[in-house]
């Protein structure tokens, strides 16, 4: 299965749906799964793999079907992953996409995203604005979203 596909059904999505949300045409997205069209624009891909929340190398590459499963997002299908800072470890717990993890914290690129989860250590304005999310105080949000060893 391709990763276009595999993504999109890690997301629940419907071919429509990821149409709206990468500005990409329904049939192209089709086309795309089908891999009828090989010769898309890089700039399509791109589109579709942020709408998605997953690296470029990611989207193009083949997955097999059987990692899907109810609930599951793309990032934690693989093997064990170190949550390094408690946005990463909120991330986890709360089963988001880099995507909806960006839109939390108020900013767009889900490659921020992916840096700050990345990071030792977290920056208190982002701790904050997680915590003025989820309506609980910053020490409640250390507190609740701890750091551990490693995740699967």
């Amino acid at each position: 299965m391709n990763g276009i596909r595999f993504y999109r059904k890690k997301n629940k999505l419907a071919v429509y749906e990821l149409s709206e949300m990468s500005h990409v045409n329904k049939v192209t997205v089709h086309r795309l799964e089908e891999k009828i069209n090989p010769t898309t624009s890089l700039s399509i891909y791109l589109r579709l793999a942020d709408a998605l929340g997953v690296t470029l190398d990611e989207l193009l590459e083949d997955h097999d079907p059987v990692l899907l499963r109810d609930g599951d997002r793309h990032a934690y299908a693989g093997g064990p992953k170190i949550l390094r800072n408690p946005i990463a470890v909120y991330r986890h717990d709360e089963n988001l996409s880099l995507q909806q993890l960006a839109g939390r914290m108020g900013v767009t690129s889900r490659e921020w995203a992916r840096r700050v989860c990345d990071e030792e250590t977290a920056s208190p304005k982002l701790l904050h604005r997680l915590a003025d999310f989820e309506n609980i105080s910053e020490a409640e949000f250390r507190r609740r979203y701890a750091v551990g060893e490693a995740c699967a």
